[in-house]
């Protein structure tokens, strides 16, 4: 408007303001706090008018689970935690505390905008979004009861800040015609930092079974991070010819994505009982072993485009009818690295292929009937068009089996612990290093569509009362569906676990605490899981819903 408008607002909390709990006891440490504005006004009387808008939010919360104290049902007595942070002290490595922490959720949002009418029938948005958000001291999974209890140099800090801009422009081309176009532009960073730099240590058999003390650097986040940029133009043309509405448009989108996952970048080791790490022999170490600086990272780009047509038709006063087409093209400009080595295998399989270029059609037709005066039917069918998550499709560039190797080494060949995380073992003691995981897409991959069917009507009733009855069906097509291309088949079948096909052996192991080794049955030795991402269509979904409401 014309007119200068600002708003104030904050919130405050914490344990200060509330009850005690039931028993008695006081609320545990807490706070929250939120607070922002706004202001809106001309620049130019009724030609030229900005919005800004910002808000800040800090909370602390308190873990409410499990924690180790005399008499609590943790399953871990505070001697076993207090000799596991003893002892890593030793080593250097602060553990943290076993006890009450809390994790801290702080974020940050900043929008403005400026609106701009162009002659005498247009207006053009230009809008401009800050987003930041950093959470420290989360650990997942929780302390459980008789299970993995973190300590909280087991925890993470995620972080994630993302920049957008887009302009909006809409116009009226005569009396008939009206455009509207689109462009954006978005940036996000997503990086996530361990609490701690030391190898992530397992102690097990550390009180009642199943129990275990953990510390160090989470294994998945020592080395993981998401770095996007989005692009989008879009235009639609809408005219109107009597009786038809019809909508035409175009859209192109640019992506690219620099994601770094290396989980145990650092290493992990893994110990049967306290008496070991005070030894420095564990049952086991695991840890990625990058071969190239960039093994760890997925740098790749994605482009979108799509074209779409629609005609809203006003068959008569009772009867609507909408028909539509879009089609959507991906393509992917870049090419995993080949691995000659699987290729000259007897898998024969050429990372370097990735998803084709293909376009993907989606018709459309729904309509809207009114049989007479209190009785409605409405219904469609159509194909619909998704895109599977782009950081699953980023393993087929960093999982090529090329750039990284997987050491999992137990028993004997366990190297002795290194709390240095400069200088952690690159080699078992005495067995070669466990192939990475290789995943790769066949090239006839195509984004997941689901046909969707639907049917309704509502009757008026007498008493003001309204009954509708809903019919819907929908069945998935080119779903995502992932094979281990490595396995040979089923070698057999479990026996008191319902039947559970074997596709390997499962050794019998009498140490309490100690993992049973597997031994599946592959193709080749030489590779790990080597994951083939293919199509599958066959979920079906049946939806029925009657009510009654007045």
């Amino acid at each position: 408007t014309n007119d200068v408008h600002g708003s104030l607002f904050g919130f405050f909390e914490n344990q200060s303001l509330v009850g005690d709990n039931p028993n008695g006891t006081h609320a545990p440490r807490f706070d929250t706090y939120q607070y922002g504005g706004s202001l809106g006004g001309p620049i130019v009387r009724d030609r030229v008018h900005y919005f800004v808008a910002a808000e800040l939010r800090h909370r602390a919360t308190p873990f409410g689970g499990p924690e180790i104290a005399p008499g609590s049902s943790v399953g871990i007595p505070v001697d076993s935690a207090n000799r596991f942070a003893s002892l890593l002290r030793q080593y250097g490595i602060d553990a943290g505390s076993y006890g009450p922490f809390s994790t801290i959720a702080d974020a940050a949002n900043v929008f403005g905008k400026l609106s701009v009418a162009t002659a005498a029938s247009g207006l053009l948005d230009l809008s401009v979004t800050y987003a930041h958000g950093a959470t420290t001291d989360s650990i997942a999974p929780a302390r459980a009861a008789n299970g993995d209890y973190r300590l909280t140099s087991a925890g993470f800090s995620p972080n994630a800040t993302t920049w957008s801009t887009r302009a909006r422009w809409t116009t009226l081309l005569g009396r008939r015609f009206s455009n509207e176009a689109l462009v954006g532009v978005s940036s996000t960073d997503e990086p996530r930092t361990a609490a701690s730099g030391a190898p992530a240590v397992f102690v097990s058999n550390v009180g009642n079974a199943g129990t275990r003390l953990i510390a160090g650097a989470d294994p998945s986040s020592q080395r993981l991070g998401l770095h996007q940029r989005w692009t989008e133009l879009t235009d639609n043309l809408t005219a109107a010819f009597g009786a038809h509405t019809v909508t035409v448009g175009a859209q192109a989108e640019l992506l690219h994505f620099s994601f770094s996952n290396f989980s145990s970048a650092i290493g992990q080791y893994q110990f049967l009982n306290l008496d070991s790490l005070a030894a420095g022999r564990p049952s086991r170490f695991i840890r990625n072993v990058a071969l190239d600086p960039d093994a760890a990272t997925a740098d790749f780009g994605v482009g979108i485009g799509g074209l779409y047509a629609q005609d809203a038709w006003r068959v008569t006063d009772a009867l609507r009818a909408t028909v539509g087409l879009r089609l959507d093209l991906m393509h992917f400009p870049d090419q995993p690295h080949a691995n000659p080595t699987l290729l000259a295998s007897p898998l024969a399989v050429n990372t370097a292929q990735f998803i084709g270029t293909s376009v993907l059609a989606s018709p459309r037709l729904a309509l809207d009937w009114t049989v007479r005066d209190g009785t409605h039917v409405r219904g469609g069918v159509g194909l619909f068009t998704g895109r599977d998550p782009f950081s699953w499709l980023a393993f087929a560039y960093s999982n090529t089996g090329t750039g990284a190797q997987l050491l999992n080494c137990s028993g004997a060949d366990a190297p002795d612990f290194d709390p240095d995380p400069r200088s952690q073992p690159t080699s078992c003691g005495g067995s070669a290093a466990s192939a990475a995981s290789v995943s790769y897409f066949v090239p006839s991959f195509k984004m997941p569509q689901s046909l969707k069917t639907s049917l309704g009507a509502d009757q008026r009733l007498p008493w003001g009362m309204v009954a509708s009855l809903d019919l819907s069906y929908v069945h998935g097509l080119n779903s995502l569906y992932i094979t281990d291309a490595n396995l040979t088949g089923p070698v057999g079948r479990l026996s008191g676990e319902g039947g559970r096909v074997l596709y390997g052996a499962i050794a019998a192991t009498s140490t309490k605490g100690a993992v049973p080794s597997v031994t599946p049955s592959v193709v080749s030795t030489s590779f790990g899981p080597v994951l083939r991402n293919a199509n599958h269509s066959g979920d079906r979904t049946y939806l029925a819903t009657a009510q009654v409401q007045k």
